[in-house]
C-alpha cells in the first residue's frame, strides 16, 4: 500500500554493510537510516573540477574519513543541537554533527559511488555537558534522504529501541527462538502466534 510513499527503514548496524543498503538504494521511495560501528571507514566524494579535464577514469571517491581519527574529519555540512527531557525529568542535550554526499567502499558490481549517503553524528550530553553515552553514528541512504532532515533521523531511530523489549521478553518468557522446525512455515506461524501474546500482555498491562 505504500508502494509510491517515501518510506524509512530503520535498521542496527548489522544491516550498514555494502550488501544490504546497495540493494535497499534500488528502491526509489525508500530510505534507510542505518546504525555503524565507530571503526568504520567511508569517502567523500571526489571535487568536481570541469576545467581540468584528464583522460581515463575520473575519481570515483574523495579523502578517506575514518569515523575512529578526528584528524580525517572535515567540517561538517550542517550541525543540529536540539534538548530533550526524559520521562524522568532528565534534560538531555544532543548535538547532531551531518556531512553529505558521503560513500563507501564498492565492488565491481556494487557500484556504491552511485549512492552517497548523509553519515550523522550524535552526542548526548546532561546539563553539566558530561557526556551520557558513547557518541552514535548514523548513515541515511536513499534517493529522497534530503526529506529527511539530521533531528527526524535521530527519532526515527530512537524508536527502533521500542521493539527490544518486546524481543528480549519473548525470546525470555514466551519461547520465541526454543521451537525448532524444519518447516519455514510452521517458524513463520510460532513467531505470529509469539507475537500475538507479547501483544495481549501489553494490552492487559494495566488490569494485572
Amino acid at each position: 500500500p505504500w508502494q509510491e510513499k517515501l518510506c524509512v527503514l530503520v535498521a542496527d548496524s548489522a544491516y550498514s554493510q555494502r550488501s544490504f543498503v546497495f540493494e535497499q538504494s534500488k528502491h526509489k521511495n525508500l530510505v534507510v537510516i542505518a546504525r555503524v560501528r565507530s571503526n568504520r571507514i567511508f569517502y567523500q566524494s571526489p571535487p568536481v573540477d570541469s576545467s581540468k579535464k584528464k583522460r581515463g577514469c575520473p575519481k570515483k571517491y574523495g579523502e578517506r574519513f575514518n569515523l575512529a581519527d578526528v584528524e580525517t574529519w572535515h567540517s561538517p555540512d550542517e550541525r543540529t543541537q536540539i534538548q530533550q527531557t526524559t520521562c524522568k525529568g532528565r534534560l538531555l542535550n544532543i548535538t547532531i554533527l551531518a556531512w553529505h554526499q558521503m560513500l563507501m567502499r564498492g565492488t565491481k558490481h556494487q557500484k556504491m559511488y552511485c549512492h552517497p549517503f548523509t553519515l550523522l553524528r550524535i552526542h548526548v550530553t546532561d546539563d553539566t555537558n558530561q557526556s551520557l553515552w558513547k557518541p552514535m553514528w548514523l548513515i541515511v541512504i536513499g534517493e529522497q534522504r534530503g526529506e529527511i532532515s539530521p533531528t527526524v533521523a535521530n527519532h526515527c531511530y530512537r524508536q527502533r529501541f521500542d521493539i527490544e523489549h518486546m524481543l528480549r521478553f519473548s525470546k525470555q518468557r514466551l519461547l520465541m527462538t526454543e521451537f525448532q522446525t524444519p518447516d519455514i512455515k510452521h517458524e513463520e506461524n510460532w513467531i505470529h502466534l509469539v507475537i500475538l501474546a507479547y501483544v495481549q500482555l501489553w494490552v492487559a498491562r494495566k488490569l494485572a
